[in-house]
């Protein structure tokens, strides 16, 4: 099992160059000629014969390192897509609690910039499109200003790239994504 533990530069699995496998151990034990067993049963003997080295590999490493739990970072960058229904560009209540959210997330940051981009499906008129995806980056920009946040970047980008170059039409694009950047406030000189 190369990769699953390194002991002295070489894999475990490495050491294990005798080992029998089940196939083998039940032949040499029960004097079975296991050849003749159906594809079901050899396929359960490889998969335990995998899962066995995968066990002994693991097992066998004594400087397997512990678990870190990552460094919870309380200003990371806020990314969310809120969806909304066909020709509509209304906050419903699940966008909503998303956005409180990502407004909660933002306390004790400074916030750097706040990205709003529209989109739509290519559903409707190109020029429909293109205002419906301009109405919901705007729905999205008040409901945030009424969160608290402000200094938006607003971008609509219609139904482009709802349509791959094959044809086929891009599913939820009914959608406005948002990129809150955040960043630790600094501690004032002298504290």
């Amino acid at each position: 099992m190369p990769g699953l533990c390194i002991h002295r530069n070489r894999p475990i699995g490495a050491d294990l160059q005798g080992f029998r496998t089940p196939a083998r151990f039940m032949a040499s034990h029960t004097g079975a000629d296991l050849a003749g067993l159906g594809k079901i049963t050899m396929r359960h003997l490889a998969f335990a014969t995998a899962l066995g080295l995968a066990a002994l590999s693991l097992g066998a490493c004594a400087t397997t390192p512990r678990f870190q739990m990552p460094s919870f970072n309380p200003c990371a960058d806020v990314s969310i897509g809120l969806y909304f229904e066909s020709l509509s560009a209304e906050i419903g209540p699940e966008a909503r609690a998303a956005l409180k959210g990502a407004a909660r997330q933002t306390r004790g940051c400074n916030v750097k910039s706040i990205d709003v981009l529209g989109l739509a499906d290519p559903v409707g008129a190109l020029d429909a499109n293109q205002k419906l995806s301009e109405d919901r980056a705007l729905a999205v920009s008040d409901a945030l200003h009424s969160l608290g946040l402000t200094g938006m970047n607003l971008a609509a980008a219609g139904e482009t790239g709802s349509v791959t170059s094959g044809g086929a039409v891009a599913p939820l694009r009914r959608r406005v994504d948002i990129l809150i950047r955040l960043e630790r406030r600094r501690a004032p000189p002298g504290s």
